[in-house]
């Protein structure tokens, strides 16, 4: 994550949503999108992933 990211993510840490693709690539990779939601109703991506399964291990 940038730097920008980071501190929104501190400031805004209390909604965030993650949303991942369904192995619809010919790579078979998930695709991961973690977006907040600020005080002004306002959304904003904050990190994106490409990561080959979704397990507890790789979220970590």
């Amino acid at each position: 994550m940038r730097p920008l990211q980071i501190d929104l993510w501190r400031k805004f840490h209390d909604v965030t949503i993650n949303d991942n693709t369904a192995q619809i690539n010919k790579y078979h990779m998930y695709l991961s999108l973690t977006i907040i939601v600020n005080n002004h109703i306002h959304s904003q991506m904050v990190a994106t992933t490409v990561i080959s399964n979704e397990t507890k291990e790789t979220y970590k």
